[in-house]
């Protein structure tokens, strides 16, 4: 868990001097939670196209599942 832990904020985490224009403009990890603050379904909605593949590709890391923010951003751009 600590791993994950880590993972998560080193991924949110802008290295010194980095500029972040858009919090979906760079490759961090997303929680379902955050995705859907940006993609507007409900949790219900989102389970069934992570299962037919509707959804961008998701990182499973130990039981939790992971976006890029980049496959997010990139989703959107496509859907709108």
């Amino acid at each position: 868990a600590d791993d994950v832990q880590n993972l998560i904020y080193r991924s949110n985490t802008p290295s010194k001097g980095a500029m972040v224009d858009h919090p979906l403009s760079n490759d961090r990890l997303m929680l379902k939670k955050e995705v859907l603050r940006y993609i507007p379904v409900s949790p219900k909605t989102w389970d069934r196209w992570m299962k037919d593949g509707t959804a961008p590709r998701h990182i499973r890391i130990g039981r939790q599942n992971f976006w890029k923010a980049s496959d997010v951003h990139n989703w959107i751009e496509s859907h709108s």
